[in-house]
């Protein structure tokens, strides 16, 4: 079985997937330029220092602060971006560039709509596919209206 070697660009989810939960993938690398740069001695510096010694002790994941310093790809990789909305275009297309073979990229992707509009092209050209996050909120509240009757005739149509 491969293993998806996964990085994650801008990281600020702290949590490592624990390796039994999914064995086909792993966290080899996070790629943060911020915590371990600027943002080091500023608020949530110190919880990122703190997470990060434990995630390379125990998963053996390593951190970097650009995409150029990862190794060369060896097996399928992905890459979840989760940085700024202005920064998410580059971010995209660095993680093309260094042989990401899946994206997942959070919302809203980019700050316009010809932006994504781009990023969708490179993404193609490089027969790349990229995943999307959602907002849930949107989906909570449209729950909520259902539950209250707001939406009821979306989901039964008049007779």
């Amino acid at each position: 079985m491969n293993h998806v070697c996964a990085y994650v660009y801008a990281c600020i989810l702290y949590v490592p997937v624990p390796p039994h939960r999914c064995p086909s993938a792993s966290l080899d690398y996070v790629v943060e330029p911020w915590f371990m740069g600027p943002g080091a001695e500023g608020p949530g510096g110190a919880d990122f220092t703190q997470w990060r010694k434990e995630a390379e002790q125990k998963y053996g994941t390593k951190f970097y602060t650009s995409l150029k310093d990862l190794p060369k790809p060896e097996q399928p990789r992905l890459a979840l971006i989760s940085g700024r909305t202005a920064d998410n275009p580059r971010l995209l297309a660095e993680s093309i560039e260094a042989g990401c073979t899946s994206i997942y990229l959070e919302k809203p992707g980019a700050p316009t709509v010809t932006e994504l509009d781009t990023m969708a092209k490179q993404a193609s050209a490089a027969n790349v596919p990229v995943l999307m996050g959602y907002n849930k909120v949107g989906l909570v509240d449209f729950a909520r209206d259902i539950c209250l009757g707001f939406c009821f005739d979306l989901l039964i149509p008049s007779i």
